[in-house]
């Protein structure tokens, strides 16, 4: 089981006839009781990935029970009233299948890929979790105990985690992305079994669900095992909106974390707009162009040419429900002060929204970088399904082509537009990581 902090994967661009033939080859259908289904198939292989998903991540929580989402992830594989604490991933993996969930921000999603003619024994397992989850007290003490160990091990010895998780505190001011997905310690602690019921009663209900399935089995086999077995859960309404809009940043902010670390760290978090937005296309292709490979932008400059540090990283969170942070992480090197790096990263962004003549060229470089990054996730049934899922839930699924095709479109001009618009000082949080010891 795992909390990514950001996007599953990364989408780029499908040559045409890709897309065309990737999306032409999905269904959609609403079981009897109303719930939605995706399925593509794929002939050539003889495995198919089942996946669940749920409209409910750490987004949907509040002040003081932050974490619970990924608390009702791990619950998921405590038993029912047929089967055992991790019997589940047990009686998947016997039949030679492999199953595991995530948690994010926006939703909760649960997975098993097996061999076509055994993928009902996955279904028959999610169907009886659904009606019969076993939530007991001392499972859930227990499995508190590990959230919070996976808590100190992955975030809070890890000054990196740190600097990012505080960083994304005070960008947000209002909009609950400003927690972390595992929540805060202190409310991991606190939280109670009651707070996990509560939680999975408002959330984990088929007005919620979505299922999404890609590989080697007929449609129509498909569509006959879901409706045999879920096609009688009553879809009802799911929780109301949000609602939420973080109010405009007006003015820069800046946070500091010392911790023990071998390197230092310069992170800066920029208010962007999602998927569905026009200049959501732009946003992409700049997050390639600037620290996607060796020969992106940053890493050229940062790292090859001025040996300020020891790599970047860059994300544009497309696939969320809310605007997300367009966040770029530089590993500094030793020896060598923040303030220095910082300056090198703003007068590259400066010199591509001025108009570098060499953007052209880079622009083409991050298109192809995103072309081959996407035919190679072809592959992948679990890439091709968590693309749909991500983009159903986000914007729907059909806007994928529109959006794949607008990507073509950007040239040098909206890419400067955009990093004139949104890569600016007053939209911006700048994170320090400073190596204790140093200033």
């Amino acid at each position: 089981m795992s909390s990514p902090r950001g996007r599953i994967q990364r989408c780029g661009e499908f040559a045409p006839a890709d897309i065309r033939h990737f999306l032409e080859n999905v269904q959609e259908r609403s079981l009897s009781g109303g719930v939605k289904a995706l399925f593509r198939q794929r002939s050539s292989s003889s495995l198919v990935t089942f996946q669940v998903w749920y409209r409910v991540g750490s987004r949907n929580e509040q002040i003081g029970l932050t974490g619970l989402s990924h608390l009702v992830e791990h619950m998921m594989f405590k038993g029912t009233d047929r089967t055992g604490p991790e019997e589940f991933s047990r009686i998947i993996q016997a039949q030679g299948g492999q199953t595991n969930a995530f948690t994010t921000k926006d939703f909760t999603a649960y997975y098993a890929v097996m061999a076509s003619e055994r993928i009902g024994v996955a279904m028959d397992l999610e169907r009886d979790r659904m009606k019969g989850l076993r939530l007991r007290e001392d499972q859930f003490l227990r499995e508190k105990k590990v959230v919070m160990e996976e808590r100190r091990l992955r975030t809070e010895t890890q000054p990196e985690a740190v600097l990012l998780e505080e960083l994304e505190a005070v960008a947000f001011s209002s909009h609950p992305y400003r927690w972390p997905i595992i929540g805060w310690m202190e409310d991991i602690e606190r939280a109670s079994l009651a707070d996990v019921r509560r939680h999975l009663r408002t959330h984990y209900i088929p007005g919620n669900l979505l299922i999404v399935g890609v590989g080697g089995l007929e449609p129509e086999k498909w569509w006959e095992m879901l409706e045999s077995r879920f096609g009688d859960l009553p879809f009802g309404k799911g929780p109301a909106p949000l609602g939420l809009v973080e109010p405009e940043q007006r003015g820069e902010r800046r946070v500091i974390v010392r911790r023990e670390a071998q390197v230092g760290a310069l992170a800066m978090g920029f208010h962007v707009p999602r998927a569905g937005h026009q200049d959501a296309p732009a946003l992409e292709v700049l997050a390639s162009l600037l620290g996607s490979g060796r020969s992106s932008r940053l890493y050229r400059r940062l790292v090859r040419e001025e040996g300020l540090a020891l790599g970047v990283e860059v994300d544009y969170p497309l696939l969320s429900l809310d605007p997300g942070l367009f966040l770029l992480l530089v590993r500094v090197l030793p020896g060598i002060s923040l303030e220095r790096a910082e300056k090198a990263l703003e007068e590259e962004l400066e010199r591509i929204g001025s108009g570098d003549p060499d953007l052209g060229k880079d622009l083409e470089r991050a298109k192809a970088q995103l072309d081959r990054s996407l035919v190679l996730s072809l592959d992948s049934l679990m890439a091709q399904a968590l693309m749909l899922g991500q983009y159903e839930l986000c914007v729907g699924w059909k806007y994928m082509g529109e959006y794949l095709a607008r990507i073509r479109e950007v040239d040098p001009g909206t890419i400067r537009d955009v990093v004139s618009r949104y890569l600016v000082s007053r939209n911006r949080t700048t994170g320090w990581l400073v190596p204790q010891g140093g200033r």
